[in-house]
């Protein structure tokens, strides 16, 4: 698969998702409704895309056997990440004074966990990295397609209110150790769902929000500097960690 095509399956899925989210918002729709509505147009927009371009030469693997130092390795870099994601979306909502995300009521939080932590890891790691990046695997090299990969995962967060620096990077992590580690999805699922939900209990605990609001504006802009510091840092130690675990 080229770029230009990779490009347009992207877009056509961010259109899709962020034109109903608009819809939906205008017709006032509960968020579990919305959630739902929106995991439905996306399980058929991945339907439609796997069967225009499915080849033979693209598989679903599913086993799991990689070795425990991968999976402490990428257990380690997962909750690392979901820690600086859930400082880094605090953060960018105080310098943009956007609400703080909370969770009202236990219904809220089971759809939360229903739709952020089960079902849309699932579903973006079988479109990004099962089918985008195994898909650019076949034309570039390992280290191109990761970038290509975190550079087309972060484009989709656009808008959704997540930062596109740490999907970024979130993206990159993914997508290299899919391909180190044979491309085997169901491991890169169960990780993507540590993450979120990670930063679910984490984004929206209180006294975590508070730590960050009695900070002096220059003191986050400080840890926001270190933020990315440590991101770009973790990223490269995890993945060279994680290429020699699995060899």
């Amino acid at each position: 698969m080229k770029v230009r095509n990779a490009f347009l399956f992207v877009i056509g899925l961010w259109v899709l998702l962020n034109v109903s989210r608009i819809l939906f918002d205008r017709l006032s729709l509960e968020i579990s409704v919305q959630n739902s509505i929106l995991s439905f147009l996306f399980i058929l927009y991945l339907v439609l895309v796997y069967k225009i371009s499915w080849t033979p030469e693209i598989k679903i693997d599913l086993s799991i056997n990689w070795g425990a130092n991968s999976y402490i390795l990428s257990v380690i870099g997962v909750l690392f990440f979901g820690v600086l994601s859930s400082i880094f979306s605090v953060l960018t909502k105080i310098f943009l004074d956007r609400p703080l995300p909370v969770v009202a009521d236990y219904n809220q939080y089971f759809y939360d966990i229903l739709f952020l932590v089960i079902i849309w890891p699932i579903l973006e790691e079988l479109f990004y990295r099962n089918f985008l990046v195994q898909n650019l695997f076949k034309v570039y090299s390992l280290r191109k397609t990761a970038l290509l990969g975190a550079v087309f995962f972060s484009i989709s967060h656009v808008g959704s209110g997540n930062g596109v620096f740490m999907q970024f990077f979130i993206g990159w992590f993914f997508s290299y150790i899919y391909l180190l580690g044979d491309k085997k999805i169901l491991p890169i699922i169960l990780l993507h769902m540590i993450m979120n939900l990670c930063i679910l209990f984490l984004s929206t605990k209180p006294s975590f929000q508070e730590f960050l609001l009695t900070n002096e504006l220059f003191g986050n802009i400080l840890l926001a500097l270190l933020l990315i510091f440590l991101f770009i840092a973790s990223f490269i130690f995890l993945s060279k960690s994680f290429k020699l675990a699995i060899k």
